[in-house]
């Protein structure tokens, strides 16, 4: 069986990405503490798992140090790199992430059960690249139709072993030499570690709690019950 050295170097010309991970036990920390932590990084996603038992559903995924950020707002999709260049094309969205994921596609590792890939969100107006729906001309919040990243780094916390594994991808394109790549990767797994392991400066302030009594809630409809039903028959339909 080859070292993890040894199938870094080995597989550093071939893949776009090569890995190196490290896990270790975590078990008085969340996943919520040990991304307080990183609160100072500009760009990151957390996953959360909601499962112990569940194969899939009990892995939190946060990633970091984002290799590309992708936006849509409408047909514009955008691409800022890690060195700050900026591509955009009009395309529709689904296929310009499919681009992407197949551009830096990743064989599977069998140690960990997400190695990488790209991480954030859709809103309901990427629905207009698939139907003709209606979109509003301006979204409440302004952020863009859709955001994710392609992590450097991604913390996978095992919640029923209560672990967490480092893992964190070199990209292998316009780079020689894989045993200087191969160090760098440590040293950010060794800086990380120390990171999650460091005490937080402050304590953690719980949420507010709005709800009194969640036995009793009130809400207000914007559309009355015999036109929503109509409506969910249309979608059967």
């Amino acid at each position: 069986m080859l070292s993890q050295k040894d199938a870094f170097l080995s597989l550093f010309s071939k893949q776009p990405i090569v890995s190196l991970s490290e896990t270790f036990v975590l078990d008085t920390e969340t996943p919520i503490s040990v991304l307080y932590r990183f609160l100072d990084h500009s760009y990151f996603v957390l996953l959360e798992g909601v499962s112990e038992q569940v194969k899939y559903d009990r892995y939190s995924y946060l990633g970091l140090d984002p290799y590309l950020r992708l936006s849509c707002v409408e047909s514009q999709c955008k691409t800022i790199h890690v060195d700050g260049k900026i591509e955009e094309k009009i395309a529709n969205f689904y296929d310009f992430l499919e681009s992407v994921l197949e551009k830096y596609k990743l064989s599977k590792d069998g140690n960990v059960p997400f190695n990488s890939g790209i991480m954030g969100y859709l809103s309901y107006e990427c629905f207009s690249h698939l139907e003709t729906v209606p979109v509003a001309k301006k979204r409440a919040m302004g952020s863009p139709w859709a955001e994710f990243i392609l992590p450097q780094t991604v913390l996978i916390f095992d919640n029923l072993y209560h672990s967490v594994t480092i893992v964190r991808n070199c990209f292998t394109e316009n780079k020689t030499d894989a045993v200087l790549e191969y160090q760098k990767a440590l040293d950010v797994i060794a800086s990380v570690k120390r990171t999650i392991l460091a005490p937080l400066s402050k304590p953690i302030e719980p949420l507010p709690n709005k709800v009194d009594n969640y036995d009793v809630l009130t809400a207000d409809f914007n559309i009355e019950k015999e036109a929503f039903f109509e409506k969910v028959e249309r979608c059967k339909d």
